[in-house]
């Protein structure tokens, strides 16, 4: 039987020509918003960002034309051996330190009742990134993979390896320290890729290009080998994962003195400032005990608490393990009250305040916990789209899986 994690021959940017990676990486396809797309594309002409999105004028073949150019170039190379690979990110968030540690590798699409999706994908995205796999053939940047439980053998890797000198480290403009230590030692891998392969393991971040490379798959299995694999990071609960809430700033038909009149109905709602607001939200769900959200509309925040259980008593059984998860029940409960005209998605309360601008309204949630995650996957249900987001994404442009013959 073969292993379902395995490891790989990496491409990266060759280190004989670029002593630092920061210029060059850029974040994950569905990260990178309007005007930064071209910040990053003309950060450096090598910038990943370059192959990762597409000109709509020019088409997807110019990527792969690009993506091969850099090969020829030696501006990408290939590693000598197959190997995985240990990522350490070092990053600061809320005046702490964190540090998150995993590893790259394959990971077997096929493999059935292993790999749990979390989150309901969307057609554009899917569209857009099987036209990218389509050309470059490569997966340019890995899903991101959780083990349901810890991994002993990923920490007694690290406490070795972390004395080393790494195989790649750089600092990005956000103050997120990059380690990369290369492990080709067969009895390693086994340790790790078998400990692993033991585990319940979820889809935290990358269900488009889980999907997108299923079906690339299925429609083009005899053209490469091992074409049922996706590049993929694995990691473990630690206190260096966190699951950050994604807010909503919407546009509604409906005026906001018909939200809060509407909403007052069924739910408390307290005019507060910025700091209560978010001293509220950072309180978890069991020390609020209803489901509570905040609102932010021309320069006034709003502490919303639902008034009793009657309401979550409506919702029916088979949807019963989403009552204790607010971003579910912002949209059964609160958004369907109106008529959505469009929504965008930010992750911090002044990103709110700065993007709900005009006549548009701001809802602020709590954290998903990583636990409710989990258990609404291993039951087979899927998440509303955005509902978590994995702080810090993995960069794009540091390690490269190209398919081969």
């Amino acid at each position: 039987m073969r292993s379902f994690i395995k490891p790989f021959k990496a491409f990266f940017y060759n280190p004989a020509r670029f002593n630092d990676l920061e210029p060059l990486v850029c974040p994950p396809y569905d990260v990178i918003k309007g005007t930064e797309k071209q910040a990053y594309q003309h950060k450096s002409r090598y910038n990943f960002a370059n192959i990762l999105l597409v000109n709509q004028r020019k088409g997807y073949k110019v990527l792969a034309k690009r993506f091969l150019g850099w090969i020829k170039e030696e501006v990408l190379v290939p590693d000598k051996s197959d190997a995985i690979y240990l990522y350490e990110q070092e990053f600061p968030y809320g005046g702490k330190k964190f540090k998150r540690v995993g590893f790259l590798g394959l990971l077997k699409l096929d493999k059935k009742g292993v790999v749990f999706p979390h989150e309901n994908t969307l057609s554009a995205p899917k569209k857009d990134r099987f036209a990218v796999l389509k050309e470059v053939k490569a997966n340019l940047s890995p899903i991101f993979v959780v083990s349901a439980e810890k991994l002993d053998s990923l920490s007694t890797l690290y406490r070795k390896y972390v004395k080393a000198k790494p195989f790649i480290r750089y600092k990005d403009h956000t103050g997120i320290r990059h380690q990369l230590w290369k492990i080709d030692g067969k009895k390693e891998i086994s340790s790790l890729t078998n400990e692993t392969m033991r585990r319940k393991l979820f889809i935290a971040d990358g269900h488009h290009r889980f999907k997108v490379a299923s079906r690339y798959y299925q429609t083009c299995r005899n053209k490469f080998s091992d074409l049922n694999y996706i590049l993929a990071y694995f990691t473990h609960p630690s206190d260096g994962l966190l699951v950050l809430p994604t807010h909503r700033v919407t546009e509604l038909k409906e005026s906001f003195q018909e939200v809060k009149e509407r909403l007052s109905a069924d739910f408390f709602v307290q005019k507060v400032s910025q700091k209560s607001l978010e001293r509220l939200i950072a309180q978890p769900p069991a020390a609020t005990a209803l489901f509570s959200f905040g609102m932010y509309h021309k320069n006034s925040f709003y502490f919303l608490k639902l008034k009793n259980r009657t309401l979550l008593g409506k919702i029916s059984p088979q949807n019963r393990v989403y009552k204790t998860l607010d971003v579910w029940l912002l949209h059964r409960l609160v958004l369907k009250r109106f008529t959505v005209k469009n929504i965008e998605y930010v992750h911090r309360i002044d990103e709110v305040a700065r993007q709900t601008t005009g006549k548009k309204t701001g809802f602020i949630l709590r954290d998903t916990p990583l636990a409710t995650v989990f258990s609404i996957a291993k039951k087979g249900k899927l998440l509303p789209q955005k509902s978590t987001y994995f702080y810090p994404k993995l960069p794009s442009g540091v390690l490269i899986r190209r398919f081969e013959h």
